[in-house]
């Protein structure tokens, strides 16, 4: 993620339209979702993973 702040620009050709913008909330959704389940899944079997790493907080 940290890339991506980085590089924020406005984009001319997006649209910004009701539709766009509740298609990027849903993928913004299911991209936290996934990173939720491989944090419970790595806590419950003792791996690491940037989410549970102090150093690695976004």
């Amino acid at each position: 993620m940290k890339g991506i702040r980085s590089r924020r620009q406005p984009v001319p050709e997006f649209e910004y339209t009701p539709r766009s913008v509740a298609h990027l909330h849903g993928l913004l959704t299911v991209s936290k979702a996934k990173d939720e389940i491989a944090r419970l899944v790595t806590r419950d079997y003792g791996q690491w993973h940037p989410s549970t790493d102090p150093k690695f907080r976004f």
